[in-house]
């Protein structure tokens, strides 16, 4: 029992660093592709201006023209770098295994809801565990300790909600960090 309850922690917190790589993944290619389409709009706009109306703005017609040059090579190089580094595709991948891993939880949290597991019920989460997690994903070495903090900062935070329901979640946020910092201790040796 004591193993299925170290393969259910590590699967909520695989869940977690799966769903925040997806989720960042997913923010950074949004950013490139809103930059690709802001220089586009820009490029477009500075090409099709005649040099009155450039002027009319205070713009000379060569600084239009290193405008549309530099907002080009801008809509060029951000081509490259969104096929370089496929961050939609990275996400994609990340969020599948949030997916994968979240179905497992949910066979965790079914299989632990009564007071023990049977050996077999052992024997298939196992199995279960093991294949699920072979098939993920790697989590980056580099990425792994923030990862695991901002897990354990959110499984906290959720039990710090459940017992202040009525404080604000920054307020929580910030107590958080507070103790985080000056590590009190309750008396079951859990900080406060």
């Amino acid at each position: 029992m004591d193993e299925i309850r170290r393969q259910a922690r590590v699967v909520d917190q695989m869940l977690s660093m799966h769903s925040l790589l997806r989720d960042r993944y997913a923010r950074k290619a949004k950013g490139l592709t809103l930059g690709i389409l802001g220089c586009s709009v820009v490029l477009c706009t500075a090409t099709f201006l005649p040099n009155e109306a450039l002027r009319f703005v205070g713009v000379s017609p060569l600084a239009g023209r290193v405008i549309v040059g530099v907002f080009s090579s801008l809509v060029f190089f951000f081509s490259i770098v969104k096929l370089c580094v496929a961050w939609g595709e990275v996400s994609s991948r990340y969020g599948e295994a949030a997916k994968r891993v979240a179905k497992l939880k949910q066979q965790y949290r079914i299989a632990t809801s009564g007071e023990t597991v049977g050996p077999d019920a052992c024997a298939k989460l196992t199995q279960e565990f093991s294949q699920v997690m072979e098939g993920l994903p790697p989590i980056p070495d580099k990425q792994f300790p923030s990862l695991k903090a901002y897990h354990l900062r959110k499984v906290r935070l959720s039990r710090m909600i459940d017992a202040h329901v009525g404080c604000p979640v920054w307020l929580l946020q910030l107590r958080l960090v507070w103790q985080g910092i000056f590590g009190k201790k309750d008396r079951e040796g859990q900080d406060q």
